[in-house]
Formats: structure tokens, sequence, C-alpha cells
């Protein structure tokens, strides 16, 4: 994947993992989300890795 689909789908977790907090008020969600935002941002750093290894 580039490095742009890979902020792309990070996004699009970071967005998935915010709603989840929002918008419920049990706690599987919030977990969901939280497992959501920390891929995220591994997702993120494997594109900087990418970007850093050219």
């Amino acid at each position: 994947m580039t490095r742009q689909q890979l902020h792309g789908l990070a996004a699009l977790l970071l967005i998935t993992g915010g709603g989840l907090f929002i918008f419920t008020e049990t706690v599987p969600p919030a977990v969901a989300g939280l497992a959501c935002t920390v891929t995220a941002g591994l997702l993120l750093l494997l594109a900087w890795y990418r970007d850093k290894s050219k």
C-alpha cells in the first residue's frame, strides 16, 4: 500500500473509533473504538517508516 492509502485508512479508523467513543454508553464498543485508534496510530507509523526508508 502507498503512504496515501495508509493515511486514508488511518483516517477512516480514527473516524470510526471516535464515533464508537462518542455514541456508545457501554464498555465493549468503547474498547473497540480504542482498538481502532491504536490501529490507526500503528498505520501512521508504518506509513512514516515506509516513507523514511526510501
